[in-house]
């Protein structure tokens, strides 16, 4: 770990972190690093550069709650509110079993090993799929990469509930927190579901409980994900057994309003311009921060922004497609990727009751690195403002079973502090991080 308590946070101390966070969450591309920072991704580049220029404070290009949290991800990696990037091969073993059998097995093959059914289901070609799962070498899409992610997180909240419902009732309350706070809280449950299951589930009621889990996630599958995968082969005017048989997606007709109105709502197709309409809706309804709103569909704004202008009456390609129309249509999972927050209420309840009882309305701010009225808005506000969005996530996840993340935020906020050339002990009960000003709060993204 780099050794930054005393000096400002640089753009090459994020690079480090990068790095040192990699083999947990997979490659971490631009539109991952601004996702974790909750910076705008055209704004990545000047936080990335912060400290290179002989001379230049970077105090002044990267905001306090910028600073602290990657203080305290430096030193607790672990904590890291990102969610992880399945391998094409873990995918593929985990929805093996759904797929299409094989109509001729080779001997030592299983009739599961259909590989050639992996890349359709995901809106690319059968070759493009078993390319991915032959080579490690191939690059995978930040859509198809999210999809994916999306379908694994899915998956595993089918096993999470299930096993939450055994452990229902006051005599198995411990055993329930216990579970949420030792188990992952994103896909990779699914790796440990053995485990997780001779932790928690007596074993007479074991195998019941697995095949209860099986059960529902296939049901998730044909149900719910393969029918949006159907309703946009229709879209597309294609042959839906065909199209998930060899992937062939494409369809660049032109699509014109009179066309739109000649499909049913559910296999209406999604165009270039069309696609800031669903991504607006998501913005608005879960509030999403620039940072979150491009991450969800794995690409650049300069990408988004090229896709609707250059095919705005043309259908997007049929991954994109199948992730914007399942969360059109199944919003609520979002929250699989993107894990909630806290309130303003809630946060300053838990640490004044439970953890620090000298802890005033006035420290809310200034503990995320923000200035105290910012802090007092907080306490008002129904969704946790954006500035808030990773520090508070990472509370709501670790506090259950770890209170001291309120201690290691603290920690961080104080060096933050004296980087800065402040007395902690002043900006904890003022919330000025500025000498020169005594407003400035840092919000990050806009």
């Amino acid at each position: 770990m780099p050794n930054t308590p005393t000096r400002p946070i640089t753009g090459h101390d994020i690079e480090h972190l990068r790095l040192t966070l990699e083999p947990v969450t997979g490659d971490l591309k631009d539109v991952d690093v601004a996702m974790l920072l909750n910076v705008a991704p055209n704004r990545l580049r000047q936080i990335l550069k912060a400290g290179m220029a002989k001379g230049e404070d970077p105090a002044e290009v990267i905001p306090p709650p910028t600073g602290i949290l990657v203080r305290l991800l430096q030193r607790h990696p672990n904590y890291t509110p990102l969610v992880s990037k399945p391998q094409p091969m873990e995918v593929f073993e985990t929805i093996k079993i759904m797929l299409p059998t094989l109509q001729r097995v080779a001997p030592g093959k299983s009739p599961h090993d259909n590989r050639m059914a992996f890349g359709p289901v995901f809106g690319r070609s059968s070759i493009v799929g078993y390319k991915l799962l032959e080579s490690e070498e191939q690059s995978v899409s930040g859509t198809l990469i999210r999809l994916m992610t999306l379908v694994m997180c899915c998956l595993a909240d089918q096993a999470r509930k299930t096993i939450l419902e055994q452990l229902d009732g006051d005599s198995k309350h411990e055993h329930r927190l216990h579970f949420l706070g030792h188990t992952p809280w994103d896909w990779r449950l699914l790796l440990e579901l053995d485990k997780a299951l001779a932790d928690y589930i007596p074993i007479p009621s074991r195998e019941k409980v697995k095949g209860l889990i099986e059960e529902r996630q296939a049901q998730w599958w044909s149900e719910t994900y393969l029918q949006v995968v159907k309703d946009e082969a229709a879209s597309r005017n294609l042959d839906v057994e065909r199209t998930l048989k060899q992937g062939k997606w494409t369809n660049r007709e032109t699509v014109t309003d009179a066309d739109l109105r000649e499909y049913p709502t559910n296999t209406r197709p999604i165009l270039g311009g069309t696609t800031a309409l669903i991504g607006e809706r998501l913005r608005t309804q879960f509030t999403l921060t620039n940072a979150e709103y491009h991450w969800v569909q794995g690409v650049a704004p300069v990408v988004l922004f090229r896709q609707r202008k250059e095919k705005a009456s043309q259908r997007v390609d049929a991954t994109t497609a199948i992730l914007l129309r399942y969360l059109s249509r199944h919003p609520k999972d979002l929250g699989l990727l993107i894990p909630p927050s806290m309130t303003g209420d809630e946060l300053s309840e838990w640490i004044a009751t439970e953890l620090d009882p000298e802890f005033r309305n006035i420290n809310l701010g200034p503990l995320l690195g923000g200035s105290v009225s910012r802090g007092y808005r907080f306490l008002r506000e129904p969704e946790p403002p954006r500035w808030t969005r990773r520090l508070t996530t990472i509370i709501q996840q670790q506090r259950t079973h770890n209170p001291g993340v309120y201690d290691d935020i603290k920690q961080a906020m104080r060096e933050e502090a004296v980087a800065r050339g402040l007395d902690p002990e002043k900006v904890w009960n003022d919330g000025i991080w500025s000498p020169e000003s005594n407003t400035q709060s840092g919000e990050g993204d806009q």
